[in-house]
């Protein structure tokens, strides 16, 4: 009996590393042939329906991708070509005032915001002859983005107050407030940096995209109309009817669910402390094999110095024991 006790040692032989190692394998390899199974049964089972519609959704993403930015692309043609109209300008130095703007921190709207505040300032001094107005000298230009750009440029020599004032008559303080970097940048290095964009190509460019955004706009206009038309010899009142029957059992789902809502916050709580006490037992079991790895070097040791030591050897000796 003390020959049996005294054999057991921290260790694992060959032999049982073999049969752990056996059953391992054993394992996986059942797991393997469980999931190949089960995968092949989903593609049998309609699956192959649902991965061809994933396959599908993969190649149209791209398309879908592309045909966001041909919208893009038309709509800030579209939008270049008109308010350059709007403020007697050509679309390319829109575009390149645009370009300072956003390199200023300010978006395209936000210019326009100004500009459109400018042009206002100036329809009130030819209004007006006698109105005090600190846009007097620019009233009667024709390019309206030109003048803009002068007067911004010419409020930089002002004193900060007097820009400050001046600012805020003719933008506004909310405006100034959003356009700040922009109103104060140095346009002369700003001017270097789009020096290679030339306004007439960036004209033509932004006008051949209004074209095609027009047509566009048009061929759409003519879509609905035949669409209108379609639609009106397709839809009929039992499909009215079928789709009132849908609401309704939709309805329905919902107030059941509304009528167990106490019974669903109840187990949704539940699950919830429930989690919060197993997220606990794994805290408190992972401190629990930290402490025992740290531990077993002690223990291991101890018992190998028992085995060695004098008295363990003369009770072997006493009882047919041996050392190995």
């Amino acid at each position: 009996m003390f020959s049996e006790i005294l054999k057991i040692t921290p260790q694992i032989d060959g032999k049982d590393l073999n049969k752990m190692e056996k059953a391992l394998q054993g394992r996986f390899t059942k797991i393997a042939k469980g999931f190949g199974k089960g995968l092949a049964n989903i593609l049998k089972g309609g699956g192959i329906a649902g991965v061809a519609l994933a396959l599908i959704d993969k190649l149209l993403n791209p398309l879908k991708e592309v045909q966001e930015a041909i919208d893009r692309s038309l709509s800030k043609g579209d939008d270049l070509a008109t308010f350059a109209a709007q403020f007697n300008t050509s679309a390319g130095q829109l575009a390149k005032v645009q370009a300072m703007g956003e390199a200023s921190g300010l978006d395209a709207e936000g210019l326009r915001m100004l500009l459109v505040k400018f042009q206002s300032s100036i329809s009130e001094a030819q209004a007006d002859p006698n109105k005090d107005t600190s846009v007097r000298a620019f009233a009667g230009r024709e390019d309206t983005l030109e003048a803009f750009f002068e007067f911004i440029q010419s409020l930089q020599k002002l004193n900060k107050n007097d820009q400050m004032r001046v600012q805020t008559e003719v933008f506004g303080e909310r405006q100034i407030l959003k356009a700040s970097e922009f109103l104060n940048a140095d346009f002369k290095e700003l001017g270097k940096t789009f020096s290679r964009f030339d306004s007439g190509q960036l004209t033509k460019a932004a006008e051949r995209l209004a074209g095609m955004s027009d047509l566009k706009d048009r061929l759409g206009a003519v879509r609905n109309l035949d669409d209108l038309q379609a639609k009106s010899g397709v839809i009929n009142s039992s499909m009215i009817r079928a789709q009132d029957q849908s609401e309704r059992l939709n309805l329905q789902k919902e107030n059941a669910r509304i009528k167990s809502y106490n019974d669903l916050a109840k187990i949704s709580d539940s699950v919830t402390i429930i989690m919060g006490y197993v997220e606990q037992g794994l805290a408190l079991l992972g401190k629990l094999i930290g402490m025992l790895t740290n531990f077993l070097p002690t223990v291991t040791g101890a018992i190998d110095r028992l085995m060695k030591s004098p008295m363990v050897r003369g009770i072997k000796g006493i009882f047919g024991g041996s050392d190995d």
